[in-house]
């Protein structure tokens, strides 16, 4: 039997890694795998985003591989923007608002979450870096 710290899901999946759960990373970016091909990739940037370098971004990486994108979401912090901006996004259809105002005292910050098949970590995080606001 399994030690009594263990939960049942534990138990029945094991203790290796072939599970399904996400494991943290130290550049801000979270990543969860269901198979060698699918996964799901988090990234947190505490810093505004200029927002026609991420729609520029957003649109071709949908454009280039929308296919393999299964599902992205995020709240954005848009430079020169007092509102949070929520997007989501399925395959190439993409739909976003502008949500409340951020807090006085709450840290602007974005987060995003992509998932999809065949996803480059490395490079979506470097495009992402690069719509940071000068």
């Amino acid at each position: 039997p399994a030690p009594a710290h263990t939960s049942s899901r534990s138990r029945r999946h094991g203790r290796g890694h072939g599970h399904g759960h996400g494991h943290a990373k130290d550049d801000g970016s979270r990543t969860a795998h269901w198979s060698s091909r699918v996964s799901s990739v988090g990234f947190v940037r505490k810093a505004d985003l200029d927002v026609d370098k991420v729609n520029d971004w957003i649109g071709n990486l949908l454009q280039e591989k929308g296919k393999d994108i299964y599902r992205m979401k995020g709240v954005l912090a848009l430079k020169d923007t007092p509102t949070k901006f929520a997007f989501q996004a399925v395959h190439m259809q993409m739909q976003g608002e502008m949500l409340r105002e951020w807090a006085d005292g709450e840290e602007r910050e974005s987060k995003l979450v992509f998932i999809g098949k065949d996803l480059d970590k490395k490079s979506l995080g470097e495009a992402l870096d690069a719509c940071i606001a000068k």
